[in-house]
């Protein structure tokens, strides 16, 4: 199994587990005299059958990220850590360059006027430079993921 079909079945478990945990909630109790549209403990079991799976494919995932080398210094697992790290960062220069953005509603000139206190183009060429290479990283990550098995 590819890598990325691991990944794709990781996704699927945790939809699959969210929704059997919900049906159960569902279940869970009854209009006293009444029966459960579906068996709780059967729906407990699929559950704890399908969280044992995910495990499984969680481990396989992981077991991959840390020996598949990105490039002669970087294993997969690092590459991940670092693309994570540039999407909070980019998230956070967004934010702070909206924050900065002045725009001034000022209905007449006694009101007070507010100013940025940061170098917006100097800011966006940074958030464009990150953003190029969260590209290019996350790019070579899913080719990685295409080419190795889980």
């Amino acid at each position: 199994m590819k890598l990325a079909e691991a990944l794709l079945l990781r996704a699927d478990l945790n939809r699959k587990t969210a929704q059997l945990a919900q049906r159960i909630r569902k279940v869970a109790t009854v209009q006293e005299g009444e029966i459960p549209q579906e068996n709780p403990l059967t729906l407990k079991t699929a559950l704890a059958q399908a969280y044992a799976e995910l495990e499984q494919t969680i481990v396989r995932i992981n077991r991959a990220n840390v020996e598949i080398a990105f490039d002669e210094d970087t294993s997969l697992m690092a590459a991940l850590a670092k693309r994570d790290v540039l999407k909070a960062e980019l998230a956070e220069l967004h934010t702070i360059r909206d924050a900065a953005t002045v725009t001034n509603h000022r209905y007449s000139t006694t009101e007070i006027r507010t100013v940025a206190t940061m170098d917006l183009p100097a800011l966006q060429k940074e958030i464009d430079d990150k953003s190029k290479a969260y590209r290019l990283l996350d790019a070579k990550i899913q080719s990685l993921n295409w080419t190795h098995d889980a």
